[in-house]
């Protein structure tokens, strides 16, 4: 009977060592959406959205949708571009993306993420250089896109700041100049 038990408790010892010291199973990693939007876009010009997936796992359906259109592909990313309609409002919009993937098990998984893109109006016009824009563009109509009245307030301290700096070194090498002079009293 004491073998017996002896017996048992060997097996329960060498069976929970077995089962406590096996490697655990790796899981899949997490995998994530993510959409890149422009934030806000002006009504009537193309929207561009791009799609990623990370880790990089190979979706057999990567897909974004915007008011209603989706666009679809496989792998990892996908670049979308939709149409958007002039509007004398802002409008606030939601664009999703979702994945469809296999992880090594064989289990089907799909994830999605949403982002926001506000459309605004814009007073398309033909600019100086022959091309449709809108007012906000900072295009002085010569294709040199430079921006007006920038500067403002910053550039007035830096010039206080470079003339006490100048002012500052003027003083310190005079009074320098006054140490240096010999004393005629």
């Amino acid at each position: 009977m004491r073998r017996l038990g002896l017996g048992v408790v060997v097996a329960v010892a060498l069976g929970l060592t077995a089962w406590l010291g096996a490697a655990p199973a790796v899981a899949y990693p997490d995998v994530t959406c993510h959409i890149t939007d422009p934030g806000e876009a002006c009504g009537g010009d193309p929207l561009t959205l791009h799609a990623t997936v990370d880790p990089a796992v190979d979706c057999t359906d990567i897909s974004i949708t915007w008011r209603g259109m989706s666009r679809h592909g496989t792998g990892s990313s996908l670049t979308a571009v939709f149409p958007t309609k002039k509007t004398k409002k802002k409008l606030h919009e939601t664009d999703t993306v979702s994945c469809t993937y296999t992880d090594p098990g064989g289990t089907v998984h799909t994830v999605s993420a949403t982002g926001r893109v506000i459309i605004f109006a814009c007073n398309h016009h033909k600019n100086g250089n022959g091309h449709h824009g809108d007012d906000d563009d900072d295009d002085d109509g010569n294709g040199h896109g430079h921006l007006p009245n920038t500067g403002g307030e910053r550039l007035l301290w830096l010039i206080i700041a470079g003339l006490l700096l100048v002012g500052g070194g003027v003083t310190v090498a005079s009074a320098r100049n006054e140490e240096a002079r010999p004393n005629k009293s």
